[in-house]
């Protein structure tokens, strides 16, 4: 249990924190999450001052960027990791 020696709710913001970074590479919430990523680089450059922005609020595109960026790998590393991804889905079964 990686949350066992958090406080109860260190452990809750993190668990929430991990599934909603997960719920991010959800394919039919791209265009969403593009104007999401929008809002927050315009927020953070209001009136020409810069604003520092959370890990907490980057981490989901970061996972979805990395979800979505296998295409762009070599070949051969981008089909290695669609057979891990097909194995882990049937694994899971429907």
């Amino acid at each position: 249990n990686i949350f066992q020696d958090m406080k109860p709710e260190e452990a809750t913001f993190c668990w929430e924190m991990c599934i909603d970074t997960v719920l991010h590479t959800d394919m039919s919430k791209h265009f969403s999450m593009v104007s999401e990523i929008k809002f927050l680089h315009m927020k953070t450059s209001q009136d020409g001052k810069e604003q520092e922005v959370m890990g907490v609020e980057i981490l989901p595109f970061l996972m979805h960027m990395a979800d979505i960026s296998n295409p762009a790998r070599p070949r051969h590393t981008a089909i290695e990791w669609v057979d891990r991804a097909l194995e882990e889905f049937f694994e899971q079964g429907d």
